[in-house]
């Protein structure tokens, strides 16, 4: 029988934290947590493990973590789905009102990596004789950069999110700069990270 099968006496036991949710697992008698998602189709096994204990497998959708889904839960769930969705477009809309040439910037810097990179290539290809060298990007980053410095600092501090010992800060200041703080304050926070905290 599958582990992640539910029941609809199971529904009071599932309860929705921003884009996860915790599910009460009747297999292994525990909570387990998954991630909204819209529901599928079931899958074979689960729809013979579910006609094994006399359960309609039409009355199930499948949800993340191999969970089956009562038809008594899938309106609570599409609303959890569409909440988190609604939420994720309101954070994406704020972040390019408060962060103008995030996308742009991107782009650029994405045009230079693939050029240095290409360059690079060719340069360690001794049957390449230079004859058709990669396209220098258009735009420059430096120029876009200083166009859109809130966008320049924004990326900076993604970097730093992803490095072990600066992701405090780097988290910190692009919290700060989506929701409409200043450069100079989210540069404070980039500079003043020791170790994996920030000093104010």
């Amino acid at each position: 029988m599958s582990a992640g099968i539910m029941y609809e006496d199971d529904e009071r036991r599932a309860t929705v934290r921003g884009r996860e949710v915790d599910i009460f697992n009747k297999a292994k008698k525990k909570l387990i947590t998954v991630y909204l998602a819209p529901l599928a189709p079931l899958p074979t096994a689960t729809s013979k493990a579910l006609k094994a204990v006399g359960k309609d497998p039409a009355d199930y959708r499948s949800a993340p973590g191999g969970v089956a889904l009562p038809r008594c839960m899938w309106p609570a769930w599409q609303a959890a789905v569409d909440a988190a969705e609604a939420e994720r477009r309101a954070k994406a809309e704020a972040l390019a009102r408060n962060v103008p040439g995030l996308e742009e910037l991107r782009e650029v810097y994405a045009e230079e990596d693939a050029y240095r990179h290409a360059f690079n290539r060719m340069m360690a290809d001794e049957q390449n004789d230079g004859v058709r060298p990669p396209r220098k990007p258009a735009r420059s980053g430096a120029e876009v950069a200083a166009r859109y410095p809130r966008a320049a600092v924004y990326l900076k501090a993604e970097c730093y999110a992803a490095h072990d010992m600066k992701v405090s800060a780097g988290k910190r200041a692009c919290e700060l700069l989506a929701a409409g703080g200043s450069v100079e304050d989210a540069t404070a926070i980039l500079e003043g990270w020791v170790g994996n905290v920030s000093i104010d």
